[in-house]
């Protein structure tokens, strides 16, 4: 497939998924076209050369949450040239994002498998991202705290109830239609979350969002190269916050609201 064809095609699935899925006018939010163009143009030209070879759409994935992966180790590394490498990596490392699904659709092999695998590889790359904060400033302030507040995260994410009972369901009815499951969870999910109004606002805070990401990195590199930003302090602390709010929010809504029943799985 030519270049042009390819960037033709990006660009008009993009500004359709930006505006149907996030509600965003490029047209009227400067930073996020800033980016849009960066992703797109760069990703256009990967997946051009990417397209005659032996990798796949799901390879370029997981790919994808490595880099995720490695960005969080070199943030919360001790040294500055490997932060601002990490910083870096989670600047652009939406390129690859951008580029696996846009392969896919180029051979015509989407799937399941690489929509669940793209949720699953942003994933990575969100609580890598705070993690590696986490160890950045542990590095910087030299206070144990931090490392504490790393491993109550890590357990809020283990001990989910909510994340747990996913899982479960999905196991118990792997021989019968998974679509249908699929389908009533996700429009369950909406309707009990819609009904938690505070729940839902704290779930849109300090999101996985490039700006959110991009944001706390600038004040890092503020942090090393013009002097200290204890706000880099405060907004670690919102993440694990949030990551408590939203644990006992799920073990509310699943232990004290019947939501299996309420789902009617049967």
């Amino acid at each position: 497939m030519k270049y042009c064809d390819i960037r033709d095609m990006h660009w008009r699935r993009q500004k359709k998924v930006l505006k149907e899925d996030f509600n965003i006018n490029l047209d009227t939010s400067p930073y996020t076209y800033f980016k849009t163009i960066i992703y797109i143009e760069l990703s256009a030209i990967l997946v051009f050369f990417l397209q005659k070879t032996f990798l796949t759409p799901n390879f370029i994935t997981l790919i994808y949450a490595l880099l995720g992966v490695c960005g969080g180790i070199l943030i919360g590394s001790a040294q500055s040239e490997l932060v601002i490498g990490g910083v870096l990596i989670f600047f652009f490392k939406s390129v690859i994002d951008w580029s696996d699904g846009l392969l896919a659709r180029i051979r015509k092999k989407t799937s399941e498998l690489g929509s669940l695998l793209d949720g699953w590889a942003g994933f990575v790359g969100y609580y890598s991202f705070i993690i590696g904060l986490g160890l950045y400033l542990y590095n910087t302030t030299n206070e144990n705290h931090f490392l504490y507040l790393i491993l109550t995260l890590l357990s809020l994410r283990v001990l989910d109830l909510k994340i747990f009972f996913y899982i479960n369901c999905i196991l118990k009815v792997m021989e019968k239609n998974f679509s249908i499951l699929k389908k009533k969870i996700i429009n369950k999910k909406k309707k009990t979350i819609s009904k938690n109004i505070f729940l839902s606002l704290i779930k849109d805070s300090l999101n996985d969002r490039s700006r959110t990401i991009d944001l706390i990195s600038f004040l890092i590199l503020l942090d090393i190269f013009y002097k200290e930003i204890f706000i880099l302090n405060y907004i670690f602390y919102a993440f694990i916050v949030k990551s408590i709010i939203i644990y006992f929010g799920n073990f509310y809504i699943i232990f004290f609201k019947n939501y299996l029943s309420k789902l009617n799985l049967k």
